[in-house]
């Protein structure tokens, strides 16, 4: 067997990189030239060619590989419109863009330079209602 299942349907185990590079169907060519850059930059201490800090308990990766398949999503977002306590987008200029509302992640600046974390949910629910006040009222 090529690869051992450590969960059902998440971890994977290769013991070696072409397994593991067929399996993802990756080109092996440039992940064998990952790896031997990153293995290299471990060993020197330092990654001349991303200027990434290297702790000093890093070792080279060798084989057995364990990969798994990550798909990017949005978890969180730290920009956004700007709003104001009647949850009205504000133009960059700090007008109010008539008729336009917004709540929740799409809006920046709630919460400083913090992501929202345990409080994404009353800022979207407190703004949601005050944005939905805020278009009733608008809309009549």
């Amino acid at each position: 067997m090529i690869y051992e299942h450590t969960d059902d349907t998440v971890i994977q185990r290769f013991d070696d990189l072409t397994s593991l590079a067929a399996y993802y169907e990756i080109p092996y060519t440039g992940l064998h030239h990952t790896l031997t850059r990153y293995n290299q930059a471990v060993i020197d201490g330092h990654d001349a060619a991303f200027a990434k800090p290297i702790v000093a308990q890093a070792k080279p990766l060798q084989a057995p590989f364990y990969a798994l398949r990550l798909q990017p999503k949005a978890h969180s977002t730290m920009g956004g419109v700007r709003i104001n306590p009647q949850a009205q987008v504000l133009r960059r200029n700090g007008q109010v863009i008539p008729n336009l509302y917004a709540a929740g992640e799409v809006c920046g600046g709630i919460h400083g330079v913090s992501r929202l974390a345990c409080c994404a949910i009353t800022e979207c629910l407190v703004f949601g209602r005050i944005a939905g006040q805020q278009a009733a009222l608008n809309s009549q």
